[in-house]
């Protein structure tokens, strides 16, 4: 009897240990904050390395770099952005800049431009990937892009 409540109580104290070291971790991983809202996870440089235009991959083509960067200001669903485009021949470039607001139930970004001009994208974000797609003047875009290396490295 004596080697059997023993055992007993040396099995109970494993399994109980085991409980506290599992609600310890489940604990920890609580306490980890993780900014989960779209508005932060977007603010950064992304490198553009898909740009298609009506189904036509544009990209080193027509459209040597294109690079996004996202400023948040207040509230948090809008900000500021610039975006700018080098195109193939003579060194041509497009800086455009404005203000951003972000329709997170929708997964829609609204760009407006300094000079008026709106553009309504869908977006998709996971991790250092953002897919936006739009149509703009009858064309339609779908623009890939990656968080540029130097904000990866943060």
């Amino acid at each position: 009897m004596k080697s059997l409540f023993f055992n007993n109580r040396i099995s109970i104290l494993f399994l109980l240990g085991a409980i506290i070291s599992i609600a310890f971790i489940s604990c920890q991983a609580e306490s980890i904050e993780v900014d989960s809202t779209i508005e932060n996870q977007l603010t950064d440089h992304w490198q553009v390395t898909s740009f298609h235009l009506d189904g036509t991959d544009v990209q080193g083509k027509v459209v040597l770099s294109s690079t996004l960067h996202f400023i948040p200001s207040e509230p948090d669903t809008k900000g500021n952005f610039d975006w700018n485009i080098v195109y193939r021949g003579n060194d041509a470039s497009e800086n455009i800049s404005g203000s951003y607001e972000i329709n997170e139930s929708k997964h829609e970004i609204t760009f407006v431009s300094d000079k008026g001009n709106v553009l309504k994208m869908s977006f998709l974000l996971h991790n250092n990937q953002l897919e936006l797609s739009g149509t703009h003047d009858d064309v339609l875009l779908l623009l890939k892009a990656q968080r540029a290396e130097q904000s990866v490295q943060k």
